[in-house]
């Protein structure tokens, strides 16, 4: 049974779609076990961005997700010492 170009594209699509999900939660799942350890972001991360992507792509978007995610904890600290000053 031949597969028409239709049902091809459909089945990569779906299948990108869930890589990106799969990293997206390894991200989330990263960045949250980071929050209440302090460390750990780029070990965990690391290995699965370097399965879907190239590795100096890999490092470059390890980097974004901590930068994004310093930025979470700097947002944070903010909203508590604003709590405090008020």
């Amino acid at each position: 049974m031949k597969l028409s170009t239709d049902d091809s594209e459909h089945r990569q699509f779906r299948s990108s779609v869930m890589e990106l999900v799969l990293i997206g939660f390894a991200a989330l799942l990263a960045s949250g076990l980071t929050l209440l350890s302090g460390f750990g972001l780029g070990t965990a991360l690391m290995p699965v961005f370097a399965l879907f992507f190239p590795l100096p792509l890999a490092i470059v978007a390890t980097a974004v997700v901590h930068f994004a995610n310093n930025l979470f904890k700097l947002g944070l600290m903010a909203i508590r010492l604003i709590g405090r000053l008020w």
